[in-house]
């Protein structure tokens, strides 16, 4: 069910985003007070970042997390087409609830997800798999913005710009029963010290009333 939240104080921390590591590079055991989360991502032609932040029992933000995904195409006899490769990434985390805050395209343009985003549960000692991270009709959405209001010049001379619009809500892509099947059967080759269980998580919608009423999610 989708929440809606029509006025939060959402206290963001001044620290810089802490990149996904690549996911081989994941330790996790069973006994760990910690867990993880694992996000398959598209490969698209311009590179993005998901930024991701901790909901504290208060309600306010603390500690950035950032998924990056590099741009990506391939070179066929018919000319340059999309990629269809994804890219996995893995975030070791305290237990508790995360929310994607916001996300950015090639530097330039940042779109705050006020209008629909999702969160998820960190649980200790599992690494949760929760499917896919769709941010295309976001990415599209600024496009189509920057495009109206002239901001395509490369680089943007104004440094990254923040929409403040109602974009598409980001959306999860599963987790389908088959993937996590097959990232737990193949942990001894996808990561270099995963004994940990890989579970699946699902991902919650969560949006808010307006741009203002989400508090310090996108500030």
């Amino acid at each position: 069910m989708r929440q809606v939240l029509l006025a939060v104080s959402l206290a963001a921390s001044a620290a810089a985003p802490v990149g996904a590591h690549k996911a081989e590079s994941l330790r996790l055991s069973p006994a760990d007070r910690d867990g993880a989360v694992l996000i398959d991502s598209a490969r698209l032609p311009d590179s993005y970042h998901v930024y991701i932040a901790r909901i504290e029992p208060d309600g306010s933000l603390a500690g950035f997390w950032q998924v990056y995904v590099a741009g990506s195409v391939r070179i066929t006899p018919n000319g340059v087409v999309p990629s269809t490769e994804k890219k996995l990434s893995a975030v070791r985390m305290r237990p508790g609830r995360y929310v994607f805050t916001r996300v950015l395209q090639n530097l330039h343009w940042q779109a705050c997800m006020w209008a629909g985003t999702l969160t998820f549960e960190v649980r200790p000692g599992v690494a949760s798999y929760i499917g896919e991270v769709d941010p295309r009709p976001v990415l599209d959405g600024m496009v189509a913005h920057a495009t109206a209001e002239g901001l395509t010049r490369s680089p943007y001379s104004g440094g990254v710009h923040q929409f403040r619009e109602r974009f598409p809500p980001l959306r999860a892509i599963g987790p389908t029963a088959e993937r996590v099947s097959e990232l737990d059967r193949d942990r001894a080759r996808l990561f270099r010290a995963l004994s940990a269980p890989v579970v699946a998580q699902t991902a919650a919608p969560l949006e808010f009333a307006s741009y203002q009423a989400s508090g310090r999610l996108c500030r």
